[in-house]
């Protein structure tokens, strides 16, 4: 199997907040007018919090999950890798608060599926914020379907891919300091952690979001800022 930009497709599912998807949308746009993006609406019957009809004429494509409440993320990028896609052979998952700033992220991850990985950090090894995976990563390691809140869902992806690979391939070199208060930049994109908290959106509506890691002892490793 050979991964080319024609077998390929991005998602972004999108829980309650929308603050930072145009931006996020006029980026991806700006490097890549053709990829097949389709953003995926998580709102639930929250959709007046979520603000998505707002973004419906944005050159994306929209699906809407059949689900009452907001689900986990992991379980949404396993909904997807095995019910929506079948017909692309490759992923690009990404969060729905970065704006990329580089060309050539998508062709030096397709080179190195094509060399044997079939998970590439669109990031760092450290935030997997963005990453094109392929559908025999979903099969050998998969992901949890608990809803734990962002930083320990982040830290389970990072561990189950470096727990099966040895290492999370990755082509964004280190994290740094980004343009504004709050933002971490990588070699072709900048993660502002945008907006409002959707763990707090989700237990405004009555919905646990579960422990989160901010007070971790791990966590200065986990991101491991330089």
């Amino acid at each position: 199997m050979k991964y080319t930009m024609d077998n390929i497709a991005m998602y972004v599912p999108v829980t309650l907040r929308t603050d930072c998807l145009k931006n996020f949308i006029d980026s991806i746009r700006l490097f890549y007018p053709n990829l097949p993006v389709f953003i995926i609406d998580n709102c639930g019957k929250y959709k007046n919090l979520g603000k998505m009809e707002e973004f419906k004429d944005l050159p994306v494509k929209f699906i809407k999950l059949n689900n009452k409440n907001p689900i986990p993320l992991t379980k949404i990028q396993w909904l997807i890798g095995l019910d929506l896609f079948c017909e692309y052979e490759a992923l690009i998952f990404s969060a729905d608060d970065i704006v990329f700033t580089n060309p050539g992220f998508v062709e030096k991850a397709l080179r190195m599926l094509n060399n044997g990985d079939q998970i590439v950090s669109l990031s760092t090894d450290k935030d997997p914020v963005a990453y094109l995976y392929t559908f025999e990563f979903n099969e050998n390691v998969g992901f949890n379907i608990e809803l734990k809140g962002k930083d320990s869902t982040d830290t389970d992806i990072i561990n189950a891919v470096k727990s099966y690979y040895g290492k999370f391939p990755m082509i964004g070199r280190t994290w740094k300091s980004g343009p504004t208060k709050g933002a971490w930049m990588s070699e072709y994109l900048v993660h502002y952690n945008g907006g409002e908290d959707i763990n707090l959106l989700l237990k405004n509506i009555g919905i646990d979001p579960g422990n989160r890691t901010s007070k971790d002892p791990n966590r200065k490793k986990i991101r491991s800022i330089k």
